[in-house]
């Protein structure tokens, strides 16, 4: 969970997610210590994003709301930051 106390609109908390989704999907190169080989490992992210006080009044309803949008992400092919919308409600 990462916390933003000053946003200007919902497109700069997005926009913080999708440099986050960024940074994380960059290939790590770890080298195997029996043979020293270089082998990359991938990553994936799928971050939910939400706004105070509009998609929730509390920490409870933001992080439940936060992981419906996450979960939207995941179905549309991961490596993606999703805005939660009531319409994910239905």
């Amino acid at each position: 969970m990462i916390l933003l106390p000053i946003i200007e609109n919902e497109s700069d908390a997005l926009l913080v997610a999708n440099k986050i989704v960024e940074a994380v999907i960059k290939p790590i190169t770890i080298s195997e210590p029996a043979n020293n080989t270089p082998t990359n490992v991938y990553v994936s992210a799928s971050i939910g994003v939400t706004i105070y006080p509009q998609h929730g009044k509390d920490e409870k309803l933001l992080v439940i709301n936060a992981d419906m949008a996450m979960y939207q992400a995941k179905k549309k092919g991961k490596n993606q930051a999703k805005l939660f919308d009531t319409a994910m409600l239905k």
